[in-house]
């Protein structure tokens, strides 16, 4: 994932248990809300620089060398909310579960929408399965399709999914590229790991510090193929984070939000619509064809061509939710809650 808002935080007092003992750690981070400042006081790059992914990696470097001279091992066994992990604490998501035992949570905890317990929810860019198996906890009676390409997430998904065997049965995990084809052998570039002690940094997306991992022969589908498929019957609800190719998993899904209307929850980055060719307003076109409206989370703005670039930082990211709109509803209405 490329905002790493696992340092993205107030101070925090964190208790680390370490041989039975409980030390206290003090973490310093930075909330990512925007900062209104005066123009003539030309702060904005400074600001930018505090929101930007770069930043929360250098803030969470930090926080892993030290909690690395305290417990020397990077591999542990951690419960967060009821659900077990195997985490690596050079990871970036996997130092934010240790840490605040969450990743992301706005995803399935907001005031927009309430997940009902049957609800059917597909997670495009699974990784460890940090959001997967949150997911499948607030659905008991529901189910989680979760997507991930490379070795070396997906191997780390498969084990945290099979730590939690009451969870294991909601979770259906799948081994591909999700985007608006069908290919036996996808030639798409997948990031999964982002490493807090990485040296050799040529081998590091220079922005978001992803690194791109082994995807040798994974299939590359569409939502709408797989959801035919598999005779799929509702969506309630579907999550992207695939850095940068968020567009094409939406293409790919047309049928089943015209047909479902889900809520749509995808990252975007504005450095990531440079390097892929594209721009805001192709999200807009395809999310209001179908009657959708955005809105930038977690804070709840609605997001538009027009103030996009206010609301997207520089250099990291924002997680948008696309949802259906009331047809009545003016363009300047406050966000609806929605049941």
């Amino acid at each position: 994932m490329t905002d790493a808002d696992f340092c993205c935080c107030k101070i925090r007092v964190l208790r680390v248990k370490s041989g039975g003992s409980e030390r206290r750690l003090i973490g310093r981070g930075f909330e990512s809300a925007r900062c209104h400042t005066r123009p003539w006081l030309r702060l904005e790059g400074m600001f930018d620089f505090f929101k930007s992914t770069k930043f929360k990696l250098k803030v969470a470097g930090l926080i892993y060398k030290v909690l690395h001279l305290i417990f020397r091992k990077d591999s542990r066994m951690i419960k967060r909310k009821g659900i077990t992990y195997e985490v690596d604490l050079s990871e970036g998501i996997d130092l934010s579960l240790f840490l605040f035992g969450n990743f992301q949570d706005y995803v399935y905890q907001n005031k927009f929408f309430k997940l009902t317990a049957d609800a059917v929810i597909v997670d495009v860019g699974a990784n460890i399965g940090a959001i997967s198996l949150n997911l499948a906890r607030l659905v008991p009676q529901g189910h989680v399709y979760a997507f991930e390409p490379t070795d070396y997430a997906f191997k780390k998904l498969n084990r945290n999914v099979a730590l939690n065997p009451l969870l294991a049965p909601r979770i259906t995990v799948t081994r591909a590229f999700v985007s608006d084809r069908a290919s036996d052998a996808s030639s798409l570039v997948a990031y999964s790991s982002w490493k807090l002690n990485a040296n050799d940094a040529a081998e590091y997306h220079p922005v978001h510090g992803g690194k791109a991992m082994g995807t040798a022969g994974v299939a590359e589908l569409s939502l709408d193929d797989f959801i035919e498929a598999r005779q799929i019957k509702r969506v309630d609800l579907i999550k992207i984070d695939t850095d940068g190719h968020e567009l094409e998993v939406i293409r790919g899904a047309r049928g089943c939000l015209t047909m479902h209307s889900p809520h749509v929850i995808f990252e975007l980055c504005s450095y990531l619509l440079d390097e892929r060719g594209i721009t805001f307003g192709d999200y807009v076109k395809i999310f209001s064809e179908l009657n959708y409206r955005l809105i930038c989370l977690p804070g709840g703005q609605w997001i538009t061509e027009s103030n996009y670039q206010k609301l997207v930082p520089d250099r990291g990211s924002v997680d948008i939710l696309a949802t259906r709109a009331p047809t009545a509803l003016p363009r300047d209405a406050p966000v609806p809650l929605l049941r």
